[in-house]
């Protein structure tokens, strides 16, 4: 069954994933330009990572696996 989405969750899944697409690519810089074990990096990908969550989160999949 499709699950249809309010304006409201669909504009919030819109915000979370250009986010979410942002923070990865700031990730990517920040693993090239300091490597992957700066702190830098540790930051940027815990915030990729989060993000990431928040959009499982909005679609259900919360504790699962992640190619769920």
């Amino acid at each position: 069954m499709v699950e249809l989405w309010s304006v409201e969750k669909a504009e919030e899944y819109k915000r979370l994933s250009a986010e979410h697409a942002a923070a990865a690519a700031h990730a990517a810089q920040v693993l090239q330009q300091k490597g992957m074990s700066s702190p830098e990096f540790g930051e940027a990908d815990a915030a990729t990572g989060r993000l990431y969550e928040q959009i499982r989160e909005l679609l259900g999949k919360r504790g699962q696996r992640w190619m769920s």
